[in-house]
């Protein structure tokens, strides 16, 4: 599938793509139908995604949830936060985490798609104009 549109991952994304558990295979097949299309996340998904690694995989040895954790982010572009960019941040702040509200505004700065399976994160950028993908 060829997009015009950017993708914005949110970490309960990226970690079905490297987990098993529910909603997994159908993200890991939406990845593959759209390899080779732009993937970015905020900054803050590697240590999310990190952390959901550690949690879900107890007991693994840190090089294999090193090397887990480094290829499920191959192919998506980390985004710094802008400072510019606070003020609309704290605004979809209300009524999610701040955390979350970096997901959506970097999807509305780059005018593109959040792909995300927190269905109040997908709720949330939906009133605010952006374009969502929901598992």
């Amino acid at each position: 599938m060829i997009s015009l549109l950017p993708f914005v991952l949110d970490a309960s994304v990226i970690g079905k793509l490297a987990l098993d558990e529910p909603g997994a295979p159908a993200a890991r097949a939406w990845n593959l139908e759209n390899a080779g299309e732009a993937m970015h996340a905020p900054t803050l998904a590697y240590s999310e995604v990190g952390r959901i690694l550690q949690k879900a995989k107890r007991g693994a040895s840190i090089k294999a949830l090193a090397a887990m954790h480094e290829r499920v982010f191959e192919d998506i572009q980390l985004v710094e936060p802008r400072w510019a960019d606070g003020p609309e941040v704290w605004g979809m702040a209300d009524g999610l985490s701040f955390y979350d509200a970096e997901y959506v505004r970097l999807a509305q700065r780059l005018g593109g798609v959040l792909v995300t399976a927190d269905r109040k994160m997908a709720e949330r950028a939906r009133k605010q104009g952006v374009q969502v993908k929901e598992f």
